[in-house]
């Protein structure tokens, strides 16, 4: 219990950056609806003059914002990469804190086995995740209630987008753990982990547009679950929750057995 507590409060400074950081961006998007609906009148002919692979793409199919939700479904895509970015950040930094602060032997002086240690620090970068989510949805539900009052919100779809958001982070997180569980050096398995997202996105982008690569986009967790996707239809896909269940498995499941042998650099 108590090295839940102490991760918890190593990680509780970038927690709250985060989570304030993405509530005044959601906070911004509300507020510029107005202006954005205005200027955005003639988006539709903008859009249809594009190449269809650039609107598949970008996740411009439904680009009706005179709803609100369709307008924050565009916009979410880009949160959603910070967030798995955060995410990354979170498996990686909490798994690799005491290894690269050199105090390591601190923890193992605690009458605690390894096994103890992994599954503590698994259960507080993902209670970590699923209260952000918590947080997230609940200032987004009241941010649309009280910011936009001329349309109805539907709070179902708000959290089936934090719930894709949530499984998103999940697949980030646990990449993130592997990496810094794998790396003998793993000072620098968070900068690592967050360059594995932002590529992981690049390559879901072009997986799109070219058809020769399209399969590519199973590397690409950011695509499996996309908000536009999430608020017209509120479906998630079958086999995109499949893949993402085998990759937070066999992610947990290879960073534990490696955990379980691995030498830290004292």
């Amino acid at each position: 219990m108590s090295l839940i507590i102490r991760d918890f409060k190593n990680n509780l400074k970038s927690f709250v950056y985060w989570t304030l950081g993405i509530c005044i961006m959601i906070a911004i998007l509300v507020l510029a609806y107005p202006v954005a609906i205005e200027k955005m009148k003639n988006l539709g002919e903008v859009i249809a003059s594009m190449p269809k692979e650039l609107i598949v793409a970008f996740n411009l199919q439904n680009y009706d914002w005179n709803k609100v939700l369709n307008y924050l479904s565009y916009e979410f895509q880009y949160i959603f990469l910070a967030c798995g970015i955060y995410a990354a950040t979170i498996g990686a930094y909490i798994f690799s804190k005491e290894e690269s602060s050199k105090s390591i032997e601190l923890v193992y002086s605690k009458p605690i086995t390894r096994n103890q240690i992994f599954f503590s620090k698994l259960f507080v970068a993902s209670a970590t995740i699923l209260i952000f989510n918590i947080v997230l949805f609940a200032f987004t539900s009241i941010a649309l209630i009280l910011g936009i009052t001329n349309q109805p919100i539907d709070i179902n779809a708000v959290f089936n987008m934090y719930l894709a958001l949530f499984l998103t982070q999940m697949i980030f997180m646990s990449i993130g753990i592997l990496i810094a569980v794998v790396m003998k050096k793993s000072k620098s398995s968070a900068a690592i982990a967050s360059g594995l997202v932002m590529f992981s996105y690049i390559i879901g982008v072009f997986s799109k547009i070219t058809d020769a690569i399209k399969d590519l986009i199973y590397i690409s967790p950011l695509h499996y679950f996309t908000p536009d996707q999430i608020i017209t239809n509120g479906e998630f896909s079958t086999k995109y929750l499949i893949v993402t269940a085998c990759t937070i498995i066999l992610s947990i499941l290879i960073s534990w057995k490696v955990y379980q042998r691995k030498d830290f650099n004292i």
